[in-house]
């Protein structure tokens, strides 16, 4: 996957233009555009599933403000039913799926007929040498990486205890529960699979106790996960699942536990 750093110039409408550079998705090619559709299904659905309708059953809100993907379909549910007859119903599952499929044809066309596209990190997209013309911008550096996530700048953390969250935020419960185990205020990694991975491994990699919880749903998550703590130094690692049957019996399980101290908390 190819990300480039922009330098994009804006015009506060005073005659002054303000500098501030961004990292955006480059897809040009049908076979990266794929890759990015798997994940931005997962991440879409993963938002869709917490949403909530409101008690009246007049719209959906937000539970979670921070994360700007379920903020985007539940403004866009409220839209479609906000424009609905009165006889009219809507199926909201369906409403995500098709917003989905029109999203990744509409790259598909743009690729084929136009060229690259630019994405950026809560999934809107562009013509890359539109958005390059209208913020006259400057492409500063171009990565190519394996993973879709965007590059972090910033140092990788050095935590004492690390907690590892695919959403947006880190439930008080098992913040606590941790703090209570480990003695020392964690530190977290929220939205695991959209960060740079590189930068998600060296944290990892810092850190002397893993926590997190999972439902052990994903399997291309967990193998990958297994394959890193194969190759960790000694780690104490805290689990919260109701799931242990899949873990345990998984072929890397029996080498992973026997070199590093794992509790499980359920």
């Amino acid at each position: 996957m190819k990300y480039v750093k922009l330098l994009l110039n804006i015009p506060d409408g005073k005659g002054n233009i303000n500098q501030k550079t961004e990292w955006s998705l480059v897809i040009d090619n049908l076979g990266d555009l794929l890759k990015y559709a798997r994940l931005d299904t997962k991440l879409t659905m993963s938002a869709y599933m917490r949403i909530t309708l409101k008690s009246d059953k007049s719209g959906f809100e937000v539970a979670h403000e921070n994360d700007k993907r379920v903020a985007t379909i539940a403004t866009l549910l409220n839209i479609k039913l906000a424009s609905l007859s009165d006889n009219e119903k809507m199926y909201p599952l369906l409403e995500v799926a098709c917003m989905l499929d029109l999203k990744t044809k509409g790259m598909f066309d743009y690729i084929t007929n136009y060229g690259a596209i630019r994405i950026n990190e809560v999934g809107g997209y562009c013509g890359l040498d539109q958005y390059i013309k209208i913020w006259n911008c400057k492409i500063l550096e171009t990565i190519d990486k394996e993973d879709v996530g965007f590059p972090i700048e910033k140092e990788a953390l050095n935590a004492e205890v690390l907690i590892l969250e695919n959403q947006d935020k880190v439930s008080k419960s098992f913040k606590d529960k941790i703090k209570e185990i480990t003695k020392c205020e964690p530190q977290l990694i929220t939205f695991l699979k959209e960060k740079d991975q590189s930068w998600i491994i060296k944290s990892i990699m810092n850190a002397n106790t893993i926590a997190f919880t999972s439902t052990l749903t994903d399997k291309e998550q967990i193998d990958k996960f297994m394959k890193l703590f194969l190759n960790l130094p000694k780690k104490k690692i805290i689990i919260k699942t109701y799931q242990m049957d899949d873990l345990l019996n998984h072929p890397s399980w029996n080498e992973i536990k026997s070199k590093h101290e794992i509790n499980f908390l359920v």
